[in-house]
């Protein structure tokens, strides 16, 4: 998982391109491609979209794996309903 930030597509005034902060959870498929997907701090909070990142990384490792790759820390870990 990283922090990172991503154009909005919107423009200020000056005609920069804004941005919002994220945590991104990133990992490589079966064929090698490298896919991502984001998780909005400013819609979840910081907590939630870091444990959003996480349990979206684990669910394809586990997918891709058979078994998570990554260790996360038990206070950082998404919780798990069963």
């Amino acid at each position: 998982m990283r922090r990172a930030r991503h154009t909005t597509g919107c423009y200020d005034e000056l005609g920069y391109p804004r941005y919002s902060d994220v945590y991104e959870a990133i990992w490589c498929t079966n064929t090698g491609q490298i896919s991502r997907t984001g998780y909005s701090i400013a819609k979840h909070g910081e907590k939630k979209a870091f444990q959003l990142a996480v349990a979206k990384r684990l669910k394809e490792e586990k997918r891709l794996y058979g078994q998570a790759v990554q260790k996360v820390p038990a206070d950082l870990a998404p919780r798990t309903t069963t």
